[in-house]
């Protein structure tokens, strides 16, 4: 059997490779990265005020959704909602009085005595008995 020989040179290389070791920059290198930085400030700064203009939208809209929630949970507690509704104030020229009627059901809202003015309906009025 052969003994192995021994390498005949000091050093060789047994494999190449890449590492991320430390560099000193080049002064053209140190003012790219400068510029870049100064860039990336810039995009930070405007990132943050679009931000915190959605932000405001957002929690405007929000709102605006929440006093709904509140708007129409009152409307279903109570049963009852407010709209614009018709109402005709008619003379009741035998009982002497006025009564305001909702057109949309007919029901009788108030009753109050006819006016002075109201008593003497003019010579065109349909109204009069």
């Amino acid at each position: 059997m052969k003994k192995p020989t021994k390498p005949t040179t000091v050093s060789a290389t047994l494999r190449t490779y890449s590492k991320d070791l430390p560099c000193v920059l080049s002064d053209d290198e140190w003012h790219a990265r400068a510029s870049d930085l100064a860039a990336c400030i810039d995009d930070i700064a405007n990132e943050e005020g679009r931000q915190a203009n959605l932000k405001s939208q957002m929690k405007a809209a929000l709102a605006e959704l929440d006093a709904r929630k509140h708007r129409l949970a009152s409307v279903v507690r109570a049963g009852v909602e407010y709209r614009e509704v018709t109402v005709e104030l008619r003379a009741e020229w035998a009982a002497g009085v006025a009564v305001e009627v909702r057109t949309d059901t007919g029901e009788s809202m108030s009753t109050r005595a006819l006016t002075d003015s109201e008593r003497q309906p003019s010579l065109l009025s349909t109204e009069a008995p």
